[in-house]
Parts: C-alpha cells; structure tokens; sequence
C-alpha cells in the first residue's frame, strides 16, 4: 500500500487512535481466537501497518503534510513520551519529522508562553 493511499484505504485506520489511545493504558488485550472480531485485529498490526506507513512517505500523504499528520503524530509521540506505544525506528522519525515542522515549533511556544510561571523564591 502507497502512503498516500493509507488514510484513504487502510481498513485499519479508523480504529488507529483508539488502539494507540486508549488500548494499551487499559491494558485491553484480544485473545488470539477474537482477533477477527476486532475492527483492528491487534495493537501490533496496528502499529506495524502504521510503522510501515510512515516509512513509505515524509508523512501519512506522501510528500504531504495534512490533518491526518497532525492528529496522528501528536498521538504517536504522546504515546512514545509516556510508554503506550513502543518506540520504533520508524515511528521515532515520523515524530521527529512532525514536530520539528517550523509551525510545530511555533505551537509548541504559544503553549509554552502560556503555562504560568515559577513565582518560587529561591
């Protein structure tokens, strides 16, 4: 499957961030004999079929940055910050790729700017 075709085609993609989301911190596990049942088979298909999309393409698009990055990317490297996704190469460079976007950057210090700060005298 073409990255461009991911968002588009993926039977799995509609259930990707509940399974990077919410899944694993529940500690939600299908026996091997229900797979079928599930909309998205196991978080390891999951993860390998969007390992395996964003090692095809700068991002979920191909060449093109779009919504689908931002949502997904902000999910993978919340999920590999606090230890419900594994890390892997790939994804690890999707994340980079993401959030090393002059926007994301920008974003990133709006939010920054905005948290109060230390009024701690030391």
């Amino acid at each position: 499957m073409r990255s461009g075709d991911f968002v588009k085609e993926s039977p799995l993609y509609h259930q990707i961030i509940l399974v990077l989301s919410l899944l694993p911190m529940m500690r939600f596990v299908v026996p091997p004999e229900r797979e079928k049942m599930m909309g998205y088979g196991t978080y390891g298909a999951v993860i390998d079929v969007l390992e395996d999309a964003v090692e095809q393409g700068e991002y979920l698009l191909g060449d093109n940055f779009s919504a689908a990055d931002v949502y997904v990317g902000a999910h993978v490297g919340f999920g590999m910050q606090f230890g419900t996704i594994e890390r892997r190469s790939g994804l690890e460079h999707y994340w980079s790729r993401v959030s090393t976007r002059q926007a994301a950057i920008r974003a990133k210090k709006i939010d920054d700017d905005l948290l109060p700060k230390d009024t701690a005298k030391t």
